[in-house]
């Protein structure tokens, strides 16, 4: 499960980095990982119930990922995107739970 959210959020970052595909070195990396999120995904599938590990996945990969559009593109999070964060975090933490 791990390794399927860090290559999502891997993934998806090199998607912003792309540029559009105008970047096709970039952007072709960004398909492979996502293909490879996928087969992870679906591997951890096998032991684990969706219902808990998909929103896991979505929800650890939405939020380090929004963490890392303001590191590493410099986007910007009003008060309603970081209270957005918080929300699924927080619901991420009480699914586990």
């Amino acid at each position: 499960m791990a390794g399927a959210i860090v290559a999502e959020i891997c993934s998806t970052l090199l998607l912003k980095a792309s540029e559009g595909f105008g970047r096709p070195l970039v952007g072709a990396l960004a398909l492979a990982g996502f293909g490879l999120t996928l087969v992870l995904l679906s591997r951890a599938l096998l032991t684990l119930p969706i219902s808990v590990a998909y929103p896991v996945w979505i929800g650890v990969g939405t939020v380090v990922v929004a963490v890392g559009g303001v590191v590493l593109f410099g986007d910007h999070l009003g008060v309603g995107a970081v209270a957005g964060i918080v929300l699924v975090a927080t619901g991420v933490v009480v699914l586990n739970l």
